[in-house]
């Protein structure tokens, strides 16, 4: 009764207030991939908040916000702001009534607020470079200034945001610092630094770390690590900061070693249409849902507790258009035990207020019931959530784990596909694997003794017939199978292509050609567990220039460096004797595709394994024909074949650049065309 009575109050004096069934900001899903998909609203916008504030004993209007910059709700909902410019912190309630004033006498310019679980006010007193301690109902305790510290000689104390964690330690966000996050006890006690972000160096830095001394790396390889821009404490003990200036962790879960368990993840979005990302605030909800406000591109970001990105929704401002969801200068963020968002924007000197949709409160409860182990009871929720949107990976996952402890291992494996997560599938699938093993290892065990010795008695009359080919005869056969013996005898095999006439262009280009076909065939039968792509979203021509090119390249390099080196091998030799080392890939790759539909990630290391052997028998066979093509001792072979992969580099970086050019061309022609055509 009391909430609706504020929301009255709110819809009378909050001003400005936008209620559309149809909210003026669009809303996306996101893939695996952090690809942006269009979908239904996940959050409604309700009003703006504190522009106009109202005493709550009168109602008469008084001071509303000047640039804020901090919000926190506690854990009775209730809204304190850190309203900068008029010096103080308020609290307010949902329907834009001023509850109380907090350091009027006391602060400047203070930029962060946080409420302690005992009712303790803690700010970030900027102006004044201090955090001070008031008691809940407002009166000044005590504050807390940079401390005496040998440590802290070339550090500049301007706390912007303070929380604290489950010990009463306090983590005190500083205005440009490089060292992460500063650690204190209440009574000021310094206890070192928390989470600081990487140093980023580029490709020559890195290399040059190498090479200099200790004093040349302080003397002319002194980056500056960028520093936080926002923080926030889970309520399981994770500290969770975001930064804007760097290229990856722009988001960090935080254990209590200081370890980013989103192992320095790129959080930027993938698409053209979007600006590379600028977190400005992060907050985390008890279930461990993270939402981050991006300055970059007007949004709210919501991730589960594992960092994937689940949903986003704003835009930002342009021109007068200052409605609710589109976005000016977002500072702050907060939800509370209700789901509702609150983003602080010091442009409209206001709170955007938004209410989650029916989908979202399904989405929201099935993460907090999967949260606390009650798997089971959030099948409605993940139901329900996948009526309405069919591509959100969390609500697979859920559907996943409920099949899996239900015991129906196949049918989560199907979920755990579409929520592109290899872990669980491949749990599923070792499940499964125990329950087929157990029922059917007596069949699967003479099944498998039968085909040994068919196999046996097909190898033996192969090899019989081949023997008794008429010479003159079956021509392409015998090429055929001369190819395949290059597995076993490379030297002779290369030999007989150069010098003794065996093969040609045609059946090389067969060989290429099944080349091709078996990565795709291998590239759709490889177990999920090892590839999570699969041919989805194949596409051929990245597919050509991944695979066919760099033979093509290869083939190219050889023949130029040969004629450099004198070599001995024409074009057509180079040519054939590459493709036939190809020959492992040929033969293997579509049987150990099929192994690993037998494998778990468990067993990821005999996976590779055959992976490693099929790639090493090909660099061999590589480095054979080079040899015997061109003639080359070992010590030339190898010398060569440096000078081989340095051309194919060269060949690479000059297609690139042709390309680049050949792109600027035609867009300046078409855009000469474009012109002219309008002129005409």
């Amino acid at each position: 009764m009391r909430k609706m009575i504020g929301i009255l109050f709110f819809l009378i004096f909050a001003g400005g207030v936008t209620v559309s069934a149809e909210p003026p900001y669009p809303s996306f899903s996101f893939t695996e991939g952090r690809e942006p998909i269009f979908m239904q609203t996940v959050y409604q916008p309700v009003g703006m908040l504190g522009q106009n504030l109202h005493c709550s004993e009168t109602g008469e209007r008084v001071l509303g916000l000047n640039n804020p910059t901090g919000i926190y709700i506690d854990r009775e909902n209730r809204i304190f702001v850190a309203d900068r410019d008029n010096h103080r912190v308020v609290q307010i309630d949902i329907g834009g009534a001023l509850i109380q004033e907090i350091g009027v006498d006391d602060l400047r310019l203070p930029e962060g607020v946080y409420v302690a679980d005992n009712g303790d006010i803690w700010v970030a007193d900027t102006g004044h470079n201090r955090v001070v301690r008031f008691s809940s109902d407002g009166n000044y305790l005590h504050s807390i200034t940079q401390p005496d510290d040998i440590r802290l000689q070339h550090t500049l104390f301007i706390p912007i945001d303070i929380s604290m964690d489950l010990r009463g330690t306090l983590f005190i966000l500083l205005r440009g610092s490089n060292e992460g996050i500063m650690m204190m006890s209440q009574e000021g006690e310094f206890l070192g630094f928390f989470g600081r972000n990487r140093t980023p160096l580029t490709l020559v830095e890195r290399l040059l770390r190498f090479i200099y001394t200790e004093e040349q790396i302080r003397t002319n390889l002194n980056r500056i690590a960028p520093s936080p821009t926002a923080m926030a404490i889970g309520h399981e003990g994770f500290i969770y900061t975001a930064t804007q200036a760097t290229d990856s962790g722009q988001i960090k879960q935080l254990n209590v070693n200081s370890e980013d368990l989103f192992l320095d993840e790129d959080f930027q979005i993938n698409s053209p249409w979007f600006n590379p990302i600028a977190f400005t605030a992060i907050t985390v909800t008890p279930s461990g849902m993270i939402y981050v406000t991006d300055r970059a591109n007007g949004m709210v970001l919501v991730h589960n507790n594992r960092g994937e990105l689940l949903v986003g929704f704003g835009q930002s401002l342009f021109g007068g258009n200052f409605r609710v969801g589109v976005f000016g200068d977002p500072v702050g963020i907060a939800v509370d035990s209700d789901y509702q968002v609150f983003v602080l924007d010091r442009v409209y000197n206001s709170i955007h207020v938004f209410s989650p949709s029916y989908f979202m409160l399904n989405l929201l409860a099935g993460v907090e019931r999967q949260l606390e182990g009650r798997h089971l009871d959030a099948r409605d929720n993940w139901e329900e959530v996948l009526q309405h949107n069919a591509f959100v990976r969390t609500a697979h996952a859920g559907m996943g784990l409920i099949y899996y402890r239900e015991g129906d291992f196949v049918t989560a494996m199907g979920y755990m596909r579409n929520a592109m997560d290899q872990e669980l599938y491949s749990q599923a699938r070792w499940q499964q694997r125990i329950v087929v093993t157990r029922r059917y290892f007596p069949i699967v065990a003479g099944v498998g003794v039968g085909l040994f010795v068919l196999w046996l008695v097909w190898a033996k009359v192969l090899r019989l017939k081949l023997s008794f080919v008429p010479k003159g005869q079956n021509r392409w056969l015998r090429d055929f199978v001369h190819a395949m013996k290059i597995m076993r005898h490379p030297s002779d095999t290369i030999y007989a292509v150069t010098y003794g006439r065996r093969g040609s262009i045609a059946k090389a280009l067969v060989w290429l050609l099944l080349y091709l076909l078996t990565a795709i065939v291998a590239m759709g039968l490889t177990s999920f567990s090892f590839n999570a792509a699969g041919l989805q979203g194949f596409n051929l021509i990245f597919f050509l220039v991944t695979n066919l090119l760099p033979v093509l390249v290869w083939v190219l390099a050889g023949y130029l460096v040969g004629t450099i080196t004198k070599g001995q091998g024409k074009l057509s030799h180079i040519f054939i004797s590459t493709v036939y080392a190809l020959m492992p890939f040929i033969l293997l790759r579509i049987p150990i595709a099929v192994l690993s539909l037998a494998l778990t990630r468990a067993e990821l290391g005999i996976y590779y394994f055959f992976v490693g052997i099929m790639w090493a028998w090909v660099f061999i066979l590589q480095l054979m024909a080079i040899k015997e093509a061109q003639g080359y001792f070992l010590g030339e072979t190898i010398k060569n074949t440096v000078w081989m992969l340095f051309v194919s580099a060269m060949v690479v970086v000059f297609g690139v650049a042709i390309y680049g050019i050949g792109m600027q061309a035609w867009s300046f022609m078409d855009g000469f065309v474009r012109e002219l055509i309008n002129l005409v």
